[in-house]
This record gives C-alpha cells, sequence and structure tokens, in this order.
C-alpha cells in the first residue's frame, strides 16, 4: 500500500481516535481565556506563549517564529490576550484540495518534540495530521523553508475543516515535501507532463504545476512523484509541521497595507499561471473585497 493511500488511512482512525479522546478525557477539555474586546485582532498577529502551551504547543519548540523583527512580520500594539504584539505582514498563496485559491501566513515551523509533553500536545499533533500541508521545494536549492525556494505555491488539504477545523485554532498541518521521481522523464512520463503542463501551467523548475489533491493523488499512484514526510528523519527531532492558519475571510482590511505577497518566482517575476494569486491579493488591499470574475 502506497505511502499516499495509507496516510488517508491513517488520517481517518486519528479522526475517529482525536475525537473519542476528547470526549472521554475531561481533562483535556482547555477552554482558551476570552480575548479583549473580541475574538481576535482584525489583522494577523503571532499567538502568545501561554495561548500555543494551552494548544499543545511549546512556544520555545517554535522553528522561525515571527518575532516584529524578521522582515515578515511587524510590532503592533494589540489589546487581545490570546496574541502578542506581533503582527505577521506576510501572506502565501496556496491551493485549496479543489484547487481554488487560499492566504495564509506562517507562524513557524515544529518537529515532534515542538508539542507539549501531555495529552494536550499529543492531540494538537494528531490534529496536525488531519491538515496536510504539501510543498514542492525546488530541488536546485540546497535550503528550504515553508515559504522558501518552492517551485510553485503549496496545496493544503482541507477537506476535513468541516469536521475538525474548531479544534485546531492554531492551524497546524503535517508537512509533505513533494518531488518529480525519474518516471516523470520516462517516454511515457513525458507526456504526461507534458497534458499537466497544459492543464494546470509551469512550475519554477519547468515541471508542471499541481493544483489538485487529484492530480497529487493520480501522480503519486502512478509513480511520478515522490513524497517525504519528517518521520523520514532520524534522531529525536523527528517529524515536520508547520502552523498555517487560513485567513478564512481575507476582506474588509484583513490584508492591511503594509502587508505583501510571498510566492514562487521565475526570473523574479511570479509564474504566469499563478497571477490570478497576485490579482486576487491586490484587491484584496486595495479594496477589501475579492477581484470580480
Amino acid at each position: 500500500m502506497n505511502r499516499f493511500i495509507r496516510s488517508h488511512k491513517i488520517l481517518m482512525i486519528a479522526t475517529f481516535v482525536f475525537f473519542a479522546l476528547f470526549f472521554t478525557l475531561t481533562s483535556f477539555a482547555q477552554k482558551p481565556g476570552p480575548p479583549i474586546g473580541g475574538a481576535a485582532p482584525l489583522n494577523p498577529h503571532d499567538f502568545s506563549d501561554s495561548y500555543y502551551m494551552q494548544n499543545g504547543v511549546h512556544y520555545k519548540g517554535i522553528i522561525w517564529r515571527r518575532n516584529g523583527a524578521d522582515g515578515l512580520s511587524v510590532f503592533n500594539d494589540q489589546r487581545y490576550t490570546n496574541y502578542r504584539n506581533v503582527r505577521v505582514t506576510v501572506t502565501v498563496p496556496a491551493y485549496t484540495q479543489g484547487g481554488e485559491p487560499y492566504f495564509w501566513y506562517p507562524l513557524g515551523e515544529l518537529t515532534n518534540t515542538g508539542f507539549t509533553e501531555d495529552t494536550v500536545g499529543i492531540m494538537a499533533m494528531q490534529m496536525a495530521k488531519l491538515f496536510p500541508i504539501y510543498l514542492f521545494p525546488d530541488e536546485k536549492y540546497i535550503t528550504y523553508n515553508t515559504i522558501v525556494n518552492t517551485r510553485q505555491a503549496p496545496l493544503v488539504d482541507n477537506s476535513l475543516a468541516w469536521y475538525a477545523e474548531p479544534a485546531n485554532p492554531l492551524g497546524l498541518r503535517e508537512v509533505f515535501l513533494v518531488n518529480y521521481s525519474k518516471k516523470a522523464h520516462s517516454v511515457d512520463g513525458v507526456k504526461i507532463m507534458q497534458y499537466m503542463r497544459e492543464k494546470n501551467g509551469t512550475a519554477t523548475d519547468g515541471m508542471p504545476i499541481i493544483k489538485t489533491l487529484v492530480d497529487l493523488q493520480m501522480l503519486y499512484e502512478q509513480g511520478y512523484l515522490t513524497m517525504d514526510y519528517g518521520d523520514s528523519e532520524k534522531g529525536p527531532n523527528i517529524g515536520h509541521y508547520v502552523m498555517a492558519p487560513i485567513l478564512s475571510d481575507p476582506t474588509k482590511g484583513v490584508i492591511a497595507k503594509d502587508a505583501f505577497l510571498w510566492m514562487s518566482t521565475r526570473d523574479g517575476n511570479p509564474l504566469k499561471a499563478e497571477m490570478f494569486f497576485v490579482d486576487q491579493f491586490n484587491c484584496l488591499q486595495r479594496t477589501g473585497e475579492w477581484c470580480q470574475q
């Protein structure tokens, strides 16, 4: 059974286990303290140390956390108790499981050791596995992270959001690294790749963009893709997770005037097939509404 199919079977089991534990382990039922003056700031902010801990993430274990001086965030006074005075200005595009546009903001990355060593941390890790994010690193680079040196926008699987998203306030996701295999360059592979280019456009490395979960699954099951994940590493810091909250409604000023879009580029320019992300971001920032279709 290949990794992709097996992960989906595990995902279904994890969903069952999560909710069974949620309703039976009363000690897990911790409620966030109410923010002052409303549910959340208008614009994206980093969470407070206590809120991370309360939701199963040890704030000292966050890698590449927003800090207000990293070029991706700024200091900003706000009055909500579950957030820090660090406003996130970077905005990243993504494809939904069906290929529609999403915008999200990166708060940091984790390994298995970044979760708290208690029931809340265990459940947070299981929750992350219900919401995978598929990243597409450009293999000509040695280093990368969630948003650096990628060949296209990521693909996020939010198919269980209706069922489990309220219990995932940090936007936790397990990271899968997707690359093309040698078979993609075979005689048959070249034909399939050309079909996919005509369908979805071309990524920074000249290979096709993958926009939907259906395309991802088809290419993987036919052997045209490889898929790596954090548990393939060795040592205590195995696992690869990201905190990537989705801007579920980016209208009405959620995209601040100083926010900027971070996306894959070729020769310094956005990919032709992904210019619609740029257009939508500009409309949201300028008018507070999506572009008219």
